[in-house]
């Protein structure tokens, strides 16, 4: 058996797994719903304009500002999470399946914070556009 079908197996196994089906398409559901969010409620308002609030600090207020599409920094970031998450899961699989329950729990748990500065810089956007 070469090393690449041995691989595919081996996620394929991880996959029947109803956990993580479920985890990945609520980690993905998450991710959608933050570029879905800031494509439907923000873009349309701050598109083109050449500073956009990206983080507010208590003490001083707006402290950092950039171009618009800096706002999709925080989606990407959580995609990139949800790869590394299912390969570190793929990867944890054949050796203690604990660890990959864990990497997709751990997931989810980040996209949810990530929805959650999501909505806090939908919010922003709109207070200060």
């Amino acid at each position: 058996m070469s090393l690449a079908v041995k691989h595919l197996s081996a996620f394929r196994d991880m996959w029947q797994h109803p956990f993580f089906r479920v985890v990945t398409s609520l980690s993905l559901l998450t991710w959608l719903a933050s570029v879905a969010l800031l494509s439907v409620r923000v873009l349309p308002i701050i598109y083109g304009k050449t500073a956009v609030p990206l983080h507010y600090n208590i003490h001083i207020g707006v402290d950092t500002v950039g171009p618009w599409w800096r706002i999709y920094l925080v989606p990407v970031i959580g995609l990139i999470i949800i790869v590394t998450n299912i390969f570190l899961a793929r990867f944890m699989w054949s050796r203690d399946p604990v660890l990959s329950h864990v990497a997709g729990i751990t997931a989810l748990l980040l996209q949810i914070v990530l929805l959650t500065a999501t909505v806090f810089i939908v919010y922003l956007s709109l207070q200060y556009a």
